[in-house]
C-alpha cells in the first residue's frame, strides 16, 4: 500500500515539472513572437 502512494505521488511530481517545463516553454515562445514582430515593424515596436 504503502509502494501504491509513493508511485502515485512520484507520478504527481513528475506530472507537476513537466507542466511548468511546458508553462515555460510556452512563455518563452511567445516573448520570441512579440520580439519577432517588434523587430519587424517599426510601428509597433516598443508597444508589447
Amino acid at each position: 500500500m504503502i509502494d501504491l502512494i509513493a508511485n502515485q505521488l512520484s507520478l504527481t511530481l513528475g506530472n507537476t515539472q513537466l507542466f511548468q517545463e511546458k508553462e515555460e516553454t510556452y512563455l518563452e515562445i511567445l516573448s520570441s513572437l512579440v520580439a519577432a514582430i517588434d523587430a519587424k515593424d517599426p510601428y509597433s515596436s516598443g508597444h508589447s
